[in-house]
């Protein structure tokens, strides 16, 4: 059984990594004291300095001599979406943003005192429902380089591990004791020991067994060596079987759930405003005009539940979802047969 990054348990394997620091205090680094200045400035409505600060969190990352903790990373993509919800595109960027504070850290608490409203919270949970369903790609570690630490938005990575596909820091402290970072965007593992050796992350090859190296890092072999003797090919892994009734059934879910979070968030809540106001001032609108608004309320509503229901119902069922079970297609509709 794998886990993935965003399991709790990765505490266990964030304190494996405190060995390879000289003293606790070098987890209070410059992008934690960034992180809380742009809050500062956010709180003081300030919000050119809190955009600098996020800047300079993003860039620090990069040079940071310590490991950048996952709630400090996902801060960062978490507040700029709040910019963007009080100053900017509420309906796509502040989700682009909110869905990489996901990426970094996936049980990221909502910040209340921030954004009071209930309908961003409940994007915000539907959006952590999405990022969690997303593809988990093999961590790419080697058992021959145990001297080689490497850590994915601040959390030690293991062989038994998944990293969910999108973009992510990646920190890697090496033999020479020191820690070289890259963002990097996962749609395979890369090459993390090439970073030990002047190259970079961006050739997403992962270095053999053997030793060899992919991408930007690696070295040409030495010219005066014989060559190796060829090896008995391997017998190829067996490809793994996708269960695609459980991703059909759970991306179904998935969607159906995010699309009533958006239709309660762009359309429910802005319609009931609108029945406020005329509560607050009813000279004006007519009674027929007042029942419409209603009427349209309620439709509205009622979708809205009703695609929230079904959403939840086709994830929990997707969860369960065996090898033995396939959709069943049939002139009365579609339903699922076999054993669960």
């Amino acid at each position: 059984m794998r886990m993935t990054l965003s399991n709790p348990l990765r505490v266990l394997g964030l304190g494996l990594g405190l060995g390879l620091l000289s003293a606790p205090s070098a987890w209070a680094g410059k992008v934690e004291d960034d992180v809380q200045a742009a809050l500062t400035a956010i709180n003081d409505g300030d919000f050119e300095q809190a955009r600098v600060r996020l800047d300079e969190a993003e860039a620090d990352a990069l040079i940071s001599s310590s490991v950048v903790l996952s709630q400090s990373l996902a801060s960062i993509w978490f507040y700029r979406g709040v910019l963007e919800y009080y100053d900017g595109d509420r309906d796509q960027k502040t989700l682009e943003l909110w869905r990489l504070a996901l990426l970094a850290d996936l049980e990221y608490a909502f910040d209340t005192t921030l954004v009071a409203d209930q309908e961003p919270q409940d994007l915000f949970e539907a959006l952590r429902l999405e990022v969690g369903a997303r593809t988990h790609v093999e961590p790419g570690v080697r058992e021959d380089r145990p001297n080689v630490k490497v850590f994915v938005d601040g959390r030690l990575l293991n062989q038994f591990e998944l990293v969910v596909e999108g973009r992510h820091l990646v920190q890697v402290h090496c033999p020479d004791a020191k820690l070289y970072n890259e963002w990097y965007t996962f749609g395979q593992a890369p090459n993390y020991y090439a970073l030990c050796e002047g190259g970079t992350l961006g050739g997403g090859a992962v270095a053999d067994a053997g030793g060899g190296k992919g991408g930007k890092g690696g070295k040409k072999p030495d010219e005066d060596k014989p060559p190796r003797e060829p090896k008995e090919p391997k017998d190829p892994r067996p490809e793994r079987d996708i269960n695609m009734t459980r991703v059909a059934v759970m991306g179904a879910g998935g969607a159906l759930f995010l699309g009533g979070a958006v239709l309660n968030f762009a359309a429910v809540n802005p319609t009931y405003a609108e029945i406020e106001a005329v509560r607050a001032a009813p000279a004006t609108m007519n009674r027929a005009e007042a029942d419409a608004l209603s009427a349209q309320f309620n439709m509205l509503r009622f979708s809205t539940i009703g695609l929230l229901g079904v959403g939840a119902a086709g994830l929990g069922v997707g969860y369960f979802v065996t090898d033995d079970t396939a959709l069943l297609v049939s002139p009365a509709g579609v339903g699922l047969t076999g054993r669960f």
